[in-house]
């Protein structure tokens, strides 16, 4: 099977360091151990689109067009009709929201009739969580052709190692064995990340011994000087895949402090990549964020609102006191990380490309 991989968002390039092109990389990968031919589409533009798939269609026929959605990009929609061959858009967000509340976008300056067609006349619609299949909805996608399936991991690079203590002593050389409480990706306004630095400030003045591991881009240093010694964080720039296993590994905990406005639609990669190497997330109860965890089974879920700020710090000192449930739940978030592979989902989507007429 050929299938033509697009990406058409103008932030995502090859080899680019952001989530979304590990996602973008982890299903060609995925695609091609399944025995598929993949050629991948990086276009900025429209015409650009266009031309380079025309190009690929001239090498060989094109089985499948593969696209991660993006705002205002339809020549993938319109090349697949024209071809009479599935279209399987990929939804991780609702962009159009995003644009308006986080980018100023003008709702009314956004192609509305353009999206609907591109959701109508998908042959699958893959969304990584109901809240998103909702906006799918609501843009044109028929039920019958959505399917919800969370991000995955690459659970054999992202996985528990031995070395991780040693690594710890060598990050933190000051501190005698402390709780690493730990995040990474870029940071951007929704994580609430100032959040976790205060619930560990708070953390550390009740007298846990803790301290923070940050890898990625971002603001982190000016949040955590403001509020931490300098001993007790350290920020590592970005790194690829492999380095960042390495330093996910050194973490105890992933803490997550979203506002209680904050629609949770995501399925956050660093999430499952945390829960993989064994780490024990910490998780408000928002949106799907307690499922991902088995509602406590796998993680910890605590109540994020204006009642009770301390829910997070409380949460973070309990896991540190208790070394026994830490390795019980961290054991339980790898099992429960681990039952999705990007290779599962490819084969699914497949499978129903094949039994659904264009």
């Amino acid at each position: 099977m050929k299938i033509l991989h697009l990406v058409q968002d103008k932030g995502i390039r090859p080899r680019s360091k952001k989530g979304a092109a590990v996602h973008v990389a982890a299903m060609c990968t995925a695609f091609r151990k399944l025995g598929a031919d993949v050629t991948s589409v990086h276009a900025s533009n429209a015409l650009e689109a266009r031309r380079m798939m025309e190009a690929v269609l001239g090498e060989a026929p094109i089985d499948l067009i593969y696209e991660r959605y993006a705002l205002d990009a339809l020549e993938g929609s319109r090349f697949a009709a024209s071809l009479r061959i599935p279209h399987v858009l990929e939804v991780n967000a609702p962009l159009e929201d995003e644009a308006v509340k986080w980018r100023g976008a003008n709702p009314t300056s956004l192609n509305r009739d353009g999206e609907s067609k591109a959701f109508q006349g998908a042959s699958m619609v893959l969304c990584v969580s109901p809240m998103v299949a909702d906006y799918a909805k609501t843009r044109g996608a028929s039920p019958s052709t959505i399917l919800v399936r969370p991000n995955a991991v690459d659970a054999e690079l992202f996985r528990p190692m031995k070395e991780s203590a040693a690594n710890r002593a060598i990050w933190f050389p000051d501190l005698d064995a402390p709780f690493v409480v730990g995040f990474h990706g870029r940071l951007r306004p929704w994580h609430g990340f100032h959040r976790v630095v205060d619930a560990c400030s708070d953390a550390l003045r009740s007298g846990t011994n803790l301290a923070m591991l940050c890898v990625g881009e971002g603001d982190y240093q000016e949040c955590l000087e403001r509020a931490l010694p300098r001993s007790r964080w350290h920020h590592e720039p970005w790194c690829d895949q492999n380095q960042l296993a390495r330093w996910v590994a050194g973490f105890h905990t992933i803490a997550f402090g979203y506002d209680r406005e904050t629609d949770c639609y995501f399925s956050p990669l660093k999430l499952r990549e945390a829960m993989a190497a064994e780490v024990v997330p910490i998780v408000p109860n928002q949106g799907e964020l307690p499922a991902a965890v088995g509602h406590g089974s796998a993680g910890v879920v605590y109540d994020q609102s204006e009642d009770d700020p301390t829910a997070l710090s409380r949460a973070i000192q309990s896991l540190a006191k208790n070394k026994d449930r830490r390795v019980s739940l961290g054991k339980a978030a790898r099992a429960a990380a681990s039952r999705t592979s990007w290779t599962q989902i490819a084969e699914e989507v497949l499978d129903v490309c094949r039994a659904r007429p264009v």
